[in-house]
């Protein structure tokens, strides 16, 4: 038996065809308004993002994340795994950018640079673990927040974290980035 009372308490709600993710005609990039900032939120890409890269004879390509989506500023990067079998890839995320989400570069294993702005202040939790390839990587002392970040670890066959060997980190002395270093156990270098 279902009460009435139950029943009046759970029934969907009207959609509302501005809750999905919008995509992007000229990129193919998934994106929303942001809840944090004045601005745009990259959710996730469509396959014709990474076509021309998969198709191309190129072995060393650069991923250039866009500043603007829509007429308004890309303030997030929520989710954007890049998958580009067979290459070497650079991401560089545009200084509009303040939050790189939970898992947003997460297991993108042909990765071997991205370049951090110094407009990013949260680096979320798990946003770069199992990017095997990414070995040496610059975080700027805006972020202020990048515990649990993955920056450094891969994955075993049972999703358990396993530091990445010659990994190392440059960052400003005093840093959220310097102390990650340390409190993993990484090597790192003080930047001016």
């Amino acid at each position: 038996y279902i009460s009435d009372e139950f029943q009046q308490d759970t029934i969907a709600p009207t959609e509302d065809p501005d809750a999905y993710d919008k995509v992007d005609e000229n990129t193919h990039l998934r994106y929303r308004e942001s809840d944090n900032y004045d601005g745009i939120v990259i959710t996730g890409a469509e396959y014709e993002f990474y076509e021309s890269y998969i198709n191309s004879d190129e072995k060393k390509f650069t991923i250039n994340i866009p500043s603007e989506l829509n007429g308004k500023k890309v303030v997030e990067v929520e989710y954007i795994t890049v998958y580009v079998p067979d290459k070497e890839i650079t991401i560089v995320i545009p200084d509009t950018v303040k939050i790189i989400g939970s898992y947003a570069f997460c297991y993108s294993d042909d990765v071997v640079a991205v370049e951090i702005p110094n407009s990013v202040e949260v680096i979320g939790s798990g946003a770069f673990v199992g990017d095997p390839k990414l070995k040496k990587i610059t975080v700027p002392d805006s972020v202020k927040e990048m515990d649990d970040c993955g920056l450094g670890f891969n994955t075993d066959d049972n999703y358990k974290k396993v530091k990445i060997q010659d990994f190392k980190m440059y960052c400003k002395k005093g840093s959220a980035a310097e102390n990650y270093a340390k409190d993993n156990g990484f090597s790192y270098e003080i930047i001016k």
